[in-house]
């Protein structure tokens, strides 16, 4: 019986070295992502500027209302893919430093992501509709109506809102029966 103990306490502790690794991976990837969209977020900044000043030799797009409402809604994006990714590099390394993961305020961080997202992606498809509005005159057709991605942070964010919410009940389930132990 020694020797069955012995191997599941092994398992166990396998199973907490392969989870710690994928937090420490995923946190180490959201970071990655956040100086990407800082950089792109300056590198567009700059593109724009120069334009207006002449250092960049642009099409006569970036200096129109369409191209004013692309760098608003590029910014917009890119400013909540980076809150969003804030939560995500919060919730992994709690993941990776506390007792247990089902802690209440991971389930809160979730809920942050997935707000966030989900705002993105209303803003970002407004933006969107505003933009082709303006390029083709104010008619808007199937043709001009291309904005299916900015549907997919939108659902992502509903969806991780509503995976906070079962989080949050399953802690609450868990310290129920830690309680009752």
């Amino acid at each position: 019986m020694a020797k069955t103990i012995d191997v599941n306490e092994r398992t166990l502790e396998q199973e907490k070295a392969s989870f710690l690794k994928m937090c420490k991976f995923f946190e180490a990837l959201a970071n990655v992502f956040r100086i990407g969209i800082i950089v792109c977020l300056i590198m567009m900044f700059f593109s724009y500027i120069g334009s207006f000043a002449g250092w960049v030799d642009a099409e006569k797009k970036l200096t129109s209302e369409e191209g004013w409402v692309t760098l608003a809604s590029l910014g917009v994006s890119g400013i909540g893919y980076f809150i969003s990714l804030n939560f995500g590099v919060a919730i992994f390394k709690t993941l990776r430093t506390a007792e247990t993961p089902f802690r209440y305020d991971i389930g809160d961080k979730m809920k942050g992501a997935g707000i966030t997202l989900a705002v993105t992606g209303v803003v970002g498809f407004v933006f969107n509709l505003t933009a082709n509005g303006l390029i083709t005159g104010g008619v808007l057709t199937i043709e001009s109506m291309n904005n299916a991605p900015d549907t997919v942070p939108f659902l992502f964010g509903v969806f991780l809102t509503a995976l906070a919410y079962v989080f949050n009940y399953g802690c609450k389930l868990q310290q129920e029966a830690d309680e009752t132990i």
